[in-house]
């Protein structure tokens, strides 16, 4: 089961601010739930992936705005802040 208090890691996202689509460089092979926030906590998208492995995420239908991307998986708690413009 998933620990809501486990650490996290921030990421680095590449194309930062970005107005269609992000690349997540990383290494994590794991399944897990990738969600994308506002900043007033609201979902705007949730996703199950098997890997994250240098995964680009399409945010061209999401609102203009500051964005939390966080991604959890059994082992890994990661988070992002990325600017859509």
């Amino acid at each position: 089961s998933l620990d809501a208090k486990k650490d996290f890691e921030v990421w680095n996202i590449n194309q930062n601010p970005t107005r269609n689509e992000f690349t997540i460089n990383t290494e994590i092979k794991e399944a897990g739930i990738l969600k994308i926030y506002d900043l007033s906590g609201k979902v705007l998208r949730e996703e199950t992936y098997n890997s994250l492995l240098n995964k680009t995420i399409s945010v061209a239908d999401l609102p203009r705005g500051i964005v939390i991307v966080e991604y959890v998986s059994e082992s890994k708690h990661f988070i992002a802040k990325v600017n859509l413009n």
